[in-house]
């Protein structure tokens, strides 16, 4: 219900807005890409930079938390010589584009839309609510602590966008994010280890 209401909301909004011709679309068609935090012309620029180093810092900080917790512990490379850079920039493409993907699915055009009809944090609690399910239910070995913290993340993008008024910063934090805790740090996903990560660990209970 909560669904249907955004979208009528936003149909009679657009409906004002475009002078009552043509549908809901008229009044939505003339929004350009900055509208809804698509970045154009600065997508590599400083938020995008700073997006970087916040998503790299905050999981090596959790990473350094579990580890002076005795809970992972780095035992060697796993990767030598020529590989390290050949998967490097592989594991660096991939999570650009999972940055730029997730961001542009979930808190771009979608959120936009929502927040036209039902408000800016009810929009946001709402998708986050569902980026952090579709995390926990499509993906294996997830626990309800992935759903909370995914959750909590898209949360924070949301938070960032509405500052920044671009998705620049969201990029750059997600792909770091995902880099540093999958290749960098080495950690699981899904309950395996990514192919091509960089370091021999081991995690407390994993034997």
């Amino acid at each position: 219900m909560i669904w249907f209401a955004a979208l009528r909301a936003w149909g009679e909004e657009c409906k004002e807005e475009s002078g009552g011709s043509g549908g809901p679309e008229a009044g939505h068609l003339h929004r350009r890409f900055p509208n809804y935090g698509i970045p154009v012309r600065n997508a590599f620029g400083v938020d995008f930079r700073v997006g970087l180093a916040w998503g790299a810092t905050s999981t090596s900080l959790l990473v350094g938390l579990i580890a002076a917790f005795g809970g992972y512990r780095i035992l060697g490379l796993a990767l030598h010589g020529g590989a390290i850079w050949y998967f490097l920039g592989l594991w660096i493409i991939a999570n650009l584009l999972i940055g730029f993907s997730e961001e542009l699915q979930f808190r771009a055009n979608l959120l936009a839309t929502l927040t036209d009809g039902i408000g800016f944090w009810p929009a946001s609690i709402l998708l986050s609510i569902g980026f952090g399910a579709l995390h926990y239910f499509l993906k294996a070995h997830e626990r309800w602590e992935d759903f909370v913290s995914t959750g909590l993340l898209g949360l924070f993008v949301c938070l960032t966008l509405r500052r920044t008024g671009s998705l620049a910063f969201a990029i750059g934090f997600h792909a770091a994010f995902d880099l540093a805790g999958l290749f960098v740090w080495s950690g699981q996903n899904a309950g395996e280890y990514a192919v091509g990560h960089l370091l021999e660990t081991r995690r407390q209970g994993s034997g």
